[in-house]
């Protein structure tokens, strides 16, 4: 599976791939999985859950970024790995990207333009399954990041981010807390090797 480095000019120098865990192609959804876990399931509900114990969820720590729950770093090896939030943040901002809906071989999506370098990426609508329906899949891509930032005793809550488009609201980019059970996609990243 040849996946390809997309230099968007982000402030943060990362390179994201030009598709998804699991796509073999940009257009392709890829992957549906948990947060943490490498096995797409067929009820994404609580009770089907990996990291969930007699009602507690295990914690995993607080930035599963290239660890054993990072299903891009397990699937692909480094530098293969999860965005952080920040790293995700500067990906839908508008400040640093264009968005421009766009229909590629049958998918819509979005086409992600760095201001700064014109290089870009395609972005698939393939929602979020929630049990076993993905109801979004026309509208909304929504992506894992290795980051929690709400921890309570016996439950937390991972970040993902999205990037949606409604009649009413187009390209309406932003993040948000995801529950860990939930099939969201993945979108690989890499930090930039310095040059010596």
């Amino acid at each position: 599976m040849d996946i390809n480095l997309v230099d968007l000019g982000l402030p943060n120098g990362i390179l994201w791939a030009d598709r998804n865990v699991g796509a073999h192609s940009p257009e392709d959804y890829g992957l549906h999985l948990t947060w943490g876990d490498l096995t797409p399931q067929k009820d994404y509900s609580k009770e089907n859950y990996k990291y969930l114990k007699d009602t507690k969820y295990q914690a995993l720590g607080d930035n599963i970024s290239a660890t054993p729950y990072d299903a891009a770093t397990m699937m692909y090896g480094e530098p293969w790995r999860l965005p952080t939030l920040k790293e995700a943040r500067d990906f839908i901002s508008k400040k640093y990207c264009i968005f421009t809906l766009e229909t590629l071989n049958g998918i819509e999506g979005y086409r992600v333009t760095g201001k700064k370098t014109g290089n870009s990426l395609f972005v698939p609508f393939g929602g979020i399954i929630i049990g076993k329906e993905n109801t979004s899949a026309t509208s909304q891509a929504v992506y894992w990041t290795a980051e929690l930032q709400q921890t309570s005793p016996g439950t937390f809550f991972p970040c993902g981010f999205y990037l949606e488009y409604y009649e009413y609201d187009p390209y309406r980019n932003h993040w948000g807390y995801i529950s860990p059970y939930y099939g969201a996609t993945i979108r690989p990243v890499q930090s930039r090797t310095k040059k010596r």
